[in-house]
């Protein structure tokens, strides 16, 4: 069985309002076969309750919204010298393999941008990447709102 990657993953999830809900992303990616460093960028006045959670804390100096919460947090994993970022949305939850086998792919396929397939709360598909229209700069997500058993195997693994 191959190895995953070995060297520094953080995720960092752009917390917004609940959280609860970030507890149980939080608690999704502990309960993981991977489980890289957790950092939640967030302001000021939430970061007592982050510290509690055992999470690393990026802070926020003023709410410039999820751009400038991606920018900080990107450099954060710069400064800290961490090889991979996931950016993740704070109402994410993280199957147990999903972090494994995006270190896996992404061994075989250096250079390149990894994205889980993500499912709805009816778990049909999400998105299962994007298509990006070059002129107006829209992205359109991929096989949205399909069931996952549709999905072929080039399609999940290319």
């Amino acid at each position: 069985m191959e190895k995953p990657i070995e060297k520094k993953i953080l995720i960092s999830i752009i917390h917004f309002g609940n959280k609860n809900i970030t507890d149980t992303a939080i608690s999704s990616i502990r309960e993981g076969s991977l489980i890289p460093d957790i950092a939640v960028v967030c302001m000021e006045s939430e970061k007592d309750y982050y510290e509690k959670r055992g999470v690393i804390v990026i802070l926020e100096n003023e709410n410039r919204g999820y751009a400038s919460r991606l920018n900080i947090a990107g450099d954060y994993a710069l400064v800290n010298d961490y090889e991979y970022v996931i950016f993740s949305n704070n109402d994410i939850i993280v199957m147990k393999n999903t972090i494994k086998e995006m270190s896996l792919f992404i061994k075989k396929n250096p250079a390149t941008i990894v994205a889980p397939i993500i499912l709805n709360e009816n778990n049909k598909i999400e998105s299962a990447g994007i298509r990006l229209n070059l002129i107006t700069g829209r992205n359109y997500n991929m096989h949205h709102n399909s069931e996952i058993s549709s999905l072929t195997r080039d399609i999940i693994l290319p």
